[in-house]
């Protein structure tokens, strides 16, 4: 295959606007795409080196797996390992466990499927995971193994066959990632099947015949319509709620777009320019290496970063891409590539082998340095929801239906069995509301407390969330309302602008209904998990958790107060019994943590608020004795 630099610009273009994102450029808000054209570009390649063997004679299935070793595993396994010796170094007992079963899952090209079952890639536990990064490697290593395979049975079966097969498997997957990111997005980013559309883009641009349309100037318009639809989807795909479908859609249609056309056209020229052909050149190091340097830098030191921290970040990032390009990727390719494949795809197996190992020794085995006693127990909360005080605390299942249990029916008979009496107080709301239920079981023994919560659905009338969550909601604020036997009904969430439009009313319209209506207003919450920071600053390498507060909770703490004031709800700050004077409790006693992550209470902590917040017991025992 001739060797197209403007290919390498585009490679530029896909992780510059990565690094950028990933450093915190808030005007690259969908810089993440850049994976997406990464996708576009592996599979325009890998066919058109694949197909070039095919009409040779035969696909060399075992020569396509000796480059990808040789390509990709030396700076890889490097990076792993480093990156385990900075962790081992300054890291906690549950850091290290978190590394090593991802650092194996990275090695073995699984990560994907890894961090689908654990980690959010939006969610600000992501930041903590030095090898996030690595599950779009993990999606290209999945595919190039089917991938020989699917292109033989085509290409066997006629050229003519081809395009249309990968066409029919682009569409295919598309649908399924345009149904899985409406109900369930994690997998829908994460998962092969989702993501095959946008390599697949890729490989029918290299086999169709690309149709000349207006000559040169076409040629140009559509390479400039290729760019602006690149730079649209930097600024739209961090925006729009569907993704990868369709939000992906435009970027990988505008990458398409520069492959088929902008070769000798001004953009085309533009991407063939020395600096951008070696960042893209280079482009495979510096993606392996900007996130571990990115996160690593944020766990010592928090997660909003200034101008000038963006700055070296983002340095540092290059200058280690740099490197690695010249010191680990250049060496090996030259090295390799020409021994024989017997030879290096057993060498390959061994280092694989060999890394995950060592990796999992390292995790598994103990193999940590001494902390202080209290930092040791303070860390084994970054595990909370593995404790037995978790499971008492939430009761996952027909009462908190979280993403996992959204198929298990709710029970109103287990969940809101109400006493006839009146003495009964309702627990509605997500999350946020969950964390509350034990202990508010445990401070009023005298009342039946029942339980109604679903992950992500905030207790408003009309509202936005899964219907999972909708289901107990609608039931709780319409049929077990209206029985007059719910003494005090307590609102909580993870409250957000959009939801006080929708609060308003529903106090108006439930209040009347019940004996008591509470609203519990936002608690604190932090930018990473409290226990990691709080065992850190034990060992000396952390910073004050107080630093890492979202101030924004204390703004939406006082406009729930302002617009709850003339209503018939009681409204009542979590955050001033948590955080007076703006100085948050953030341990309840020594090496017991008041919240286990961003923001929920460990059951211990939600004891403490509980015991501190003003009465929840109703005004009267049941809202037909409101007058009396």
């Amino acid at each position: 295959m001739k060797y197209r630099p403007d290919i390498d610009g585009l490679r530029a273009m896909a992780c510059v606007p990565i690094v950028l994102y990933h450093a915190g450029v808030s005007l690259i808000s969908g810089g993440f795409a850049g994976v997406d054209i990464f996708f576009v570009i592996s599979g325009f390649l890998i066919t058109k080196i694949l197909v070039a063997e095919a009409q040779g004679g035969s696909i060399r299935v075992t020569r396509f797996y000796h480059r990808r070793i040789v390509r990709l595993l030396p700076a890889l396994l490097t990076m792993i390992l480093i990156v385990l010796a900075v962790t081992w170094y300054s890291g906690l007992p549950d850091e290290m466990l978190e590394y090593g079963a991802s650092a194996v899952a990275a090695t073995i090209f699984l990560s994907n499927f890894f961090f689908w079952l654990t980690t959010d890639y939006f969610a600000s536990a992501a930041e903590t995971q030095p090898l996030l990064h690595t599950w779009s490697l993990g999606v290209e290593e999945q595919f190039y193994i089917l991938y020989p395979a699917i292109l033989l049975f085509f290409t066997r079966a006629g050229s003519r066959y081809l395009p249309v097969g990968l066409a029919c498997l682009a569409g295919l997957s598309f649908l399924s990632a345009a149904y899985s990111s409406q109900v369930d997005k994690t997998s829908a980013f994460y998962l092969l099947h989702n993501r095959a559309w946008e390599l697949a883009i890729g490989a029918i641009i290299a086999v169709v015949t690309i149709p000349q349309i207006g000559g040169r100037r076409g040629a140009e318009l559509l390479s400039l319509l290729g760019m602006a639809l690149i730079l649209a989807g930097y600024g739209l795909s961090g925006k729009v709620g569907a993704f990868p479908a369709p939000g992906a859609l435009i970027p990988c249609l505008g990458a398409a777009l520069l492959i088929a056309y902008a070769p000798g056209t001004m953009i085309g020229r533009g991407l063939s320019l020395p600096p951008m052909v070696y960042i893209g050149r280079t482009s495979y190091s510096l993606y392996l290496w900007h996130w571990p340097i990115i996160t690593l830098y944020q766990l010592h030191t928090g997660f909003e970063l200034e101008l000038i921290e963006v700055v070296l970040l983002i340095a540092a990032s290059f200058f280690a891409g740099v490197l690695s390009y010249h010191f680990i990727e250049q060496p090996f390719l030259k090295s390799f590539r020409q021994v024989k494949t017997r030879h290096v795809l057993p060498v390959g197996a061994m280092a694989i082998v060999g890394v995950a190992f060592v990796t999992a020794m390292a995790a598994y085995g103990g193999v940590t340095r001494t902390l202080p006693e209290q930092a040791k127990q303070i860390s084994t909360f970054l595990n909370y929801r593995e404790k037995t005080d978790y499971f008492d605390q939430f009761r996952r299942g027909p009462c908190f239906r979280g993403r996992k249990e959204k198929d298990i029916a709710f029970d109103p008979d287990l969940c809101t069995p109400l006493r006839n009496d009146g003495k009964n107080i309702v627990v509605l709301g997500d999350s946020h509301a969950a964390h509350f239920w034990k202990a508010i079981v445990l401070q009023y023994p005298e009342y039946g407390v029942h339980q109604a919560t679903a992950s992500g659905c905030r207790p408003t009338i009309i509202g936005s969330g899964a219907r999972a969550c909708r289901e107990v909601v609608d039931f709780v604020l319409g049929s077990l309302v209206s029985t007059g036997k719910v003494g005090t009904l307590v609102l909580s969430g993870r409250w957000k602008d959009k939801d006080l439009t929708h609060l308003e009313e529903t106090v108006e319209r439930v209040a009347p209904l019940v004996g008591r209506l509470i609203v519990l207003g936002p608690t604190m919450e932090y930018h990473g998990d409290a226990p990691r920071y709080l065992a850190r600053s034990e060992r000396g390498v952390g910073i004050d958790l107080n630093q890492l507060e979202d101030i924004s909770r204390y703004d939406m703490d006082r406009r729930m107060r302002t617009l709850l004031e003339d209503t018939k709800a009681d409204y009542i700050s979590v955050i001033d019994t948590l955080c007076p004077d703006k100085n948050c409790k953030i341990m309840v006693e020594k090496g017991v943590p008041m919240q286990f992550d961003y923001g929920h209470f460990t059951l211990d902590g939600a004891k403490w608020v509980v015991k501190e917040l003003p009465s929840l017991l109703p005004y009267a025992p049941h809202a037909n004795d409101l007058k009396k």
